[in-house]
């Protein structure tokens, strides 16, 4: 048997799901369930890295936390999604949300399962929305973000890696720019000089 929140694996006589909280005897589950169960497992994945982390050397402490991401990021990849309409839509504004905001707080692994997540609720909401209208509107507003055409969002290290192949563009123009006019200076200077 498996948690019909999260997917997690229990046993048949448990009463609630040792991984987000669930209770087996609640059958009315809400977008806010899976929101509230998917925050438990990274808030308790949270609190066991907490105590790794104040009891490791400094030196560990960059390793911790790219575990920790890993762990966060699987979490949310592999984390059930809501199934009727209203649930999937509240679900869908949740995970966006964190995709927008994770990158510069997170980093990259946790932004991309965020996106990952919200891109498969957007495809789930999008067969919903052949046949509902008031759900079309929200499908074609996301289509650019999460659509079969959209673009993986850039991670923060090739975000950098931009910036600095741009600054070296610039700085090579500004070098090839300096030089022409110190060659135009010392024509100058030889014809009049």
């Amino acid at each position: 048997m498996v948690c019909r929140l999260c997917g997690a694996p229990h046993e048949p006589l448990k009463t609630s799901c040792d991984y987000c909280g669930t209770s087996y005897a609640d059958a009315q589950l809400t977008g806010q369930s899976y929101i509230s169960a998917l925050q438990s497992m990274i808030h308790r994945i949270d609190s066991e890295n907490n105590a790794i982390v104040g009891n490791a050397d400094w030196s560990d402490r960059d390793d911790i936390h790219e575990i920790w991401a890993r762990r966060v990021a699987s979490a949310i990849s592999m984390f059930a999604m809501p199934t009727d309409v209203a649930n999937l839509v509240q679900f869908f504004v949740f995970c966006h949300g964190n995709a927008q905001a994770s990158g510069d707080i997170h980093g990259e692994a946790i932004q991309l399962a965020w996106n990952g997540k919200a891109k498969m609720a957007f495809a789930q909401l999008q067969v919903f929305a052949y046949d509902r209208l008031e759900l079309k509107a929200l499908v074609d507003a996301y289509e650019v973000l999460y659509g079969a055409n959209a673009k993986v969002p850039l991670t923060q290290k090739e975000i950098k890696s931009r910036r600095e192949s741009a600054d070296f563009r610039v700085a090579m123009v500004g070098s090839a720019v300096l030089f022409a006019i110190m060659g135009i200076c010392f024509i100058v200077m030889k014809i009049y000089g």
